[in-house]
């Protein structure tokens, strides 16, 4: 007997068996003829089993035969051997009774429909090559042929399903799963795992689902815009699972998960709680702030003018300036998002009383003269209400004295307006004597501050004053070796005088802006000019930069050499680097003031222009003082 080893990876599935006949066609009992049939595990990617079939043949007792043998598949010939069968000796080719004489092995693949199932049909057969003689027992009861057609079921072969989607995916936001299936009858379970988290998206699915992840999965990825996990699909045969195929996938967090945050916000020292200049400030406190599922504040951030800071609490320098300022707070999550908010207030402008006055002698019905035994005061004032916040108070407060005097009262009493240019005071009860001059200290209170001016009244005019002490011109004598009232004139030059001005901005053409201060003051003596300019704008606009910032408006023109000025203060005026000074000079024979930027790197100054590296704001304050040779 021929025997053939079993591979392992083989199983038994089964055996198929006949009698045998003879060269008449006649069965014969005694000889069988079978195939052993095994099957591979089936290989499921490519969807088919391997069949390894063993034809035998056996003679289990009589008559033998002798005789080459053909064994066929589908009646193609394998294998021919000469064999002995039945024949109880030694010999190779005796095969002795009762004993199965095992052909080759037949491997064969058969492809499984797209359904996994798969039935075949094996056909095999022996033949041998005994033909009809004069021997009759031979021709009796000696083996001619036996053939098997058998169909067999092999097992199904169960393809797992598949899925597949488009792209990312975004909580909140759905998106359809697509499951390819080998068979209509599957379902399926679809389930997911994302960091700790995991649950079932769907049961007795067909070809697709549809998926919203939820926004608490942000809490998985706190500090992260996105994250991997893993779909699960499990395909089922009825109520059989036969297995499960994964896939992974990345998540984003929604478009809407941001920190949220709220705000506070209040005035300090506030104008009967109107936000004013000169003492005002702001804070803004931001609070509330939360990250979205999962997700930890990490800075804040509050800015705007005269604030900058990356607490959650600032609080703002006291105004200089009126208008709207805007804030920006910003939160930003440990996923790197920002939420931003403004916030707008508006700031009034606010200075303390402004006062100019002039006390004058006069007769006793207020007439001005110069030799009069009375007094008035011709009064201009200007009182700022910054949004009706300043009604409390609108209070004048005059008093006199003699120089060496105590201060008495000349008028005490409410003023009825905020502004005035021609107020009179005349009181036709006090006399002031001709040889007196008197000080007036004049008080303006509002409902947050007051101003003090100081002016005089010298005494009576007079041609000549000849006294001990000295002599009068155009007054009584007080002090001095010559005490003068009126203009001195030398070589026909008036020798001393002063007075205010009017100063401007200019930037070339289509310049504009509000003033908000602008004042000058000027003292000549002689043949030189002394000044002093406070001015402040904002909302400046102008049409081009090739010209100088320049401040209009001196008093006289200038006759000699370029004169320079000195800055005492300045705001937004700004540079593009560090080398960089604003300075400033009288043009000779003109009434202007050039402000320039100087590099300090080269020595050399240029006008104010961003080419040269000056930076001009809309809104400027500055303080500067000068001055420059008259040719009177």
């Amino acid at each position: 007997m021929k025997g053939v080893i079993i591979k392992m990876a083989y199983t038994f599935f089964n055996t198929y068996s006949v009698n045998g006949k003879n060269i008449y066609g006649s069965t014969l009992s005694n000889y069988v003829v079978g195939i052993d049939v095994y099957i591979e595990q089936s290989n499921a990617a490519d969807n088919y089993t391997s069949v390894k079939s063993i034809a035998w043949i056996r003679c289990n007792s009589g008559t033998s035969t002798s005789s080459t043998f053909y064994f066929k598949e589908n009646n193609t010939t394998y294998q021919n051997t000469y064999l002995k069968v039945g024949v109880n000796d030694n010999a190779g080719n005796a095969v002795k009774p009762g004993v199965n004489y095992y052909a080759n092995e037949k491997i064969t693949k058969y492809y499984h429909n797209s359904d996994g199932t798969k039935s075949v049909t094996l056909n095999f057969s022996v033949e041998s090559d005994m033909k009809e003689s004069a021997n009759a027992n031979l021709n009796n009861y000696c083996f001619k042929s036996a053939s098997i057609s058998q169909s067999i079921t092999l097992p199904t072969i169960y393809r797992l399903s598949s899925l597949s989607f488009s792209g990312d995916f975004t909580m909140s936001a759905a998106k359809t799963i697509t499951i390819s299936s080998y068979s209509s009858s599957f379902t399926h379970t679809v389930r997911y795992a994302f960091g700790s988290s995991s649950g079932t998206i769907t049961s007795n699915a067909k070809t697709s689902c549809s998926w919203t992840p939820d926004r608490e999965l942000g809490h998985q990825i706190p500090n992260s815009l996105s994250g991997v996990g893993t779909l699960y699909l499990d395909t089922y045969s009825g109520s059989t699972r036969i297995g499960t195929t994964s896939k992974q996938f990345t998540l984003w967090v929604s478009g809407d998960m941001y920190p949220t945050f709220t705000y506070d916000y209040y005035f300090n020292n506030a104008f009967n709680g109107v936000p004013i200049t000169t003492q005002t400030t702001l804070t803004i406190k931001i609070q509330n702030a939360g990250g979205s599922r999962g997700s930890t504040i990490k800075s804040f951030s509050i800015s705007g003018e005269g604030l900058n800071t990356t607490s959650s609490t600032g609080t703002t320098s006291v105004y200089t300036r009126s208008g709207t300022f805007t804030y920006t707070l910003k939160v930003t999550d440990s996923r790197g998002r920002t939420t931003t908010q403004t916030k707008s207030v508006y700031v009034y402008w606010y200075e303390k009383p402004v006062i100019s006055a002039t006390p004058k002698r006069c007769d006793q019905n207020g007439n001005p003269t110069d030799v009069g035994n009375y007094a008035l005061v011709d009064l201009s004032y200007t009182i700022i209400n910054p949004n009706n916040a300043n009604v409390m108070s609108k209070h004048i407060n005059i008093l006199y004295k003699e120089s060496t005097g105590n201060y008495k009262t000349f008028y005490d009493g409410d003023l009825t307006s905020y502004t005035s240019n021609n107020d009179r005071f005349f009181v036709s009860t006090i006399k002031f004597e001709s040889s007196k001059s008197y000080d007036f200290k004049i008080t303006i209170t509002d409902s947050l501050n007051s101003t003090i001016i100081y002016v005089n009244i010298a005494t009576a005019s007079c041609i000549i004053d000849i006294e001990p002490l000295g002599f009068g011109v155009g007054k009584y004598h007080q002090r001095g070796a010559l005490d003068i009232n009126g203009d001195i004139y030398v070589n026909d030059m008036k020798f001393y005088e002063c007075g205010t001005f009017t100063p401007s901005f200019y930037v070339g053409s289509g310049t504009s802006m509000v003033y908000l201060n602008r004042v000058g003051n000027y003292q000549r003596v002689g043949n030189y000019c002394m000044f002093d300019i406070y001015l402040q704008v904002e909302n400046l606009t102008y049409s081009t930069d090739t010209h100088d910032l320049e401040i209009n408006g001196l008093p006289y023109i200038n006759q000699g050499t370029y004169s320079a000025i000195s800055i005492g203060y300045c705001s937004g005026i700004r540079f593009s680097g560090t080398n960089y000074i604003l300075v400033g000079y009288v043009r000779t024979n003109d009434a202007r003031i050039s402000l320039s930027v100087m590099n300090l790197s080269t020595g050399k100054a240029n006008p104010l222009r961003p080419t040269h590296g000056g930076i001009i704001d809309s809104t400027i304050e500055i303080i500067l003082s000068g001055s420059y040779k008259l040719d009177l």
